[in-house]
């Protein structure tokens, strides 16, 4: 596993298009920590770094995103 800044910022990407790509299922941050191929503390800290949220809570405000857009547009 690497902890670099640019590896951290890498990870984060995947994470994230991991996220979006499979938002209708379940996640565990073990899952993500696997996708990323960095420690949890590593994809954790990058991830507030980015996103300004950790990875459950960002999946959580983009599953609801999807879901108002549904309610509003479907």
């Amino acid at each position: 596993r690497c902890s670099t800044a640019g590896d951290g910022a890498q990870a984060v990407a995947r994470v994230r298009a991991y996220m979006l790509d499979r938002l209708g299922y379940d996640m565990t941050l073990s899952e993500l920590e696997r996708v990323a191929g960095v420690s949890r503390r590593t994809l954790q800290s990058q991830f507030l770094r980015v996103h300004g949220a950790s990875p459950m809570r960002y999946l959580r405000e983009e599953r609801l995103k999807a879901a108002y857009g549904m309610l509003s547009f479907g």
